[in-house]
């Protein structure tokens, strides 16, 4: 998938195929979406403009603050660890680990599979060498490279200092990235909320508090980062002050610590991103979303990486959260029943894309690159009655010919794709579709069946057509 400057979206000739298809198959419905009343009266009043729509969550490329860079920068040339050429290096293949990677099969499926394995190494055995099934030695090697060959090798990393360096240089501007995304969308969506204290769950390099700090800038009290590593809350408050040897903590009440505190004290924010899948089992993972919704006040924030594996964790937290019933989805969701994606069961993980400025590291050019990632925000309580349902879109936009092709999800919990041209929308609704891209909310409210007769919502579906 590639980014298209000239349109500003991500473009795939592999779905030029499926466009013409698709509008055959809906060019002829009814219209079921509407634009949302409020939208439409500031569109006509001229008080916003159709690229500038309540829906949309900026998409310009996103680069890590200069001091950030700056610091990274004499870090690595003050560390002694390992050569700089060779932390770059090794960053490159610890983040195409890291983004593979897994969670550990659980036990009753390890063993359920180990049985699985030894049915099959015996039907073979039996069909071409009879007497080896009476040597248990045979039977254990074949099903050892079986094991091999079959069931992810998980293991967690541990962060000493040129691991922690490594991750600093690879996946910090990626991560920052990710969260100023999603933190644009909450003050957009909630502008009068002021939160004073954060609680970061795998602090890493501290890349939840400086986009924090970038988004609310002088609102916080109070930082409280937890991080199994001693060397990376180390580097965290090192980048923080500028550099090793510099004394000043631009912020105040910035901690670290290597374990969760016992004291149920409550904040405003709570993030954990890119740190489930390193526990060992789902019990440890609720477990830990348990203690985190637990000194939630307000916004629960789980980000992993936008694979398979990544969209199934991020679904588990959802699903165990919403089952607690004292809390709701505010993003990406647009409703709090089971996931469309996740009842489908093809393998397409629910994702987004961000796009943003790589560290100036590998040849001290900066480029844009693109972050695929998976998340989900809770916030406590019951769903007020004045929040938007509007669909999100779950992939990138088409745009062809005088009409604009997109793919929803839902408040009804279904993903459907809708046509949107000015003939059967307007043009106001159009070019709020057309302005829209992935991951933003479409402006428009679903039409009551009886305000549209016959309204055909026929769908195709979208990880046929539209997914990769």
């Amino acid at each position: 998938m590639l980014f298209c400057r000239s349109c500003r979206r991500f473009k795939s000739s592999s779905l030029n195929s499926a466009v013409d298809a698709l509008v055959d198959a809906t060019s002829t419905s009814k219209w079921k979406y509407k634009l949302d009343d409020q939208v439409e009266k500031d569109l006509l009043d001229e008080k916003i403009k159709p690229r500038h729509h309540p829906g949309k969550v900026p998409s310009a490329a996103i680069n890590v603050p200069n001091s950030f860079i700056k610091a990274t920068k004499i870090i690595l040339e003050d560390q002694d660890s390992a050569p700089k050429k060779e932390i770059i290096e090794r960053s490159e293949n610890f983040v195409r680990y890291l983004q593979s990677k897994k969670p550990p099969m659980e036990q009753d499926e390890l063993k359920a599979h180990i049985s699985e394995l030894k049915n099959r190494v015996v039907n073979k055995l039996e069909k071409t060498n009879k007497e080896l099934l009476n040597n248990p030695n045979v039977i254990k090697s074949q099903m050892t490279n079986l094991m091999k060959k079959t069931v992810y090798n998980w293991f967690s990393v541990k962060y000493d200092i040129v691991q922690s360096l490594c991750y600093l240089v690879g996946r910090s501007a990626a991560e920052y990235a990710v969260l100023v995304r999603i933190f644009s969308e909450i003050k957009a969506r909630d502008p009068n909320w002021k939160p004073t204290t954060l609680f970061d769950f795998g602090s890493g390099v501290g890349t939840v508090t400086w986009a924090a700090n970038t988004m609310w800038p002088k609102s916080f009290t109070e930082y409280f980062n937890v991080d199994s590593s001693a060397e990376m809350n180390e580097l965290a408050e090192i980048l923080l002050k500028g550099g090793r040897g510099q004394k000043e903590n631009p912020l105040r009440g910035v901690y670290y610590r290597q374990f969760f505190p016992s004291k149920p004290v409550p904040y405003d924010l709570v993030v954990s991103a890119y740190t489930l899948m390193e526990l060992p089992s789902l019990q440890n993972r609720l477990e830990a979303i348990r203690k985190l919704w637990n000194k939630t006040t307000k916004y629960l924030i789980i980000v992993e990486y936008g694979s398979y594996a990544g969209y199934k964790v991020i679904n588990e937290v959802r699903d165990y959260i919403l089952s607690l019933g004292n809390g709701h989805v505010f993003s990406p969701c647009p409703q709090d029943s089971t996931c469309p994606k996740f009842i489908a069961e093809n393998g397409v993980p629910c994702n987004f894309g961000v796009r943003y400025y790589g560290m100036p590291f590998k040849d001290n050019r900066q480029t844009i690159q693109v972050e695929k990632y998976s998340y989900i925000v809770l916030k406590k309580g019951a769903r007020s009655g004045n929040d938007s349902d509007w669909p999100r879109l779950i992939n990138p936009t088409l745009i062809r010919h005088k009409h604009i092709v997109c793919n929803l999800c839902t408040s009804e919990g279904k993903i459907e794709q809708s046509v949107f041209t000015a003939s059967k929308y307007g043009k106001l609704a159009y070019r709020c579709a057309k302005a829209s891209d992935w991951g933003d909310r479409l402006p428009m409210n679903i039409k009551n069946p009886t305000d549209n007769e016959n309204v055909d919502n026929t769908t195709m579906n979208p990880d046929e057509k539209l997914n990769e």
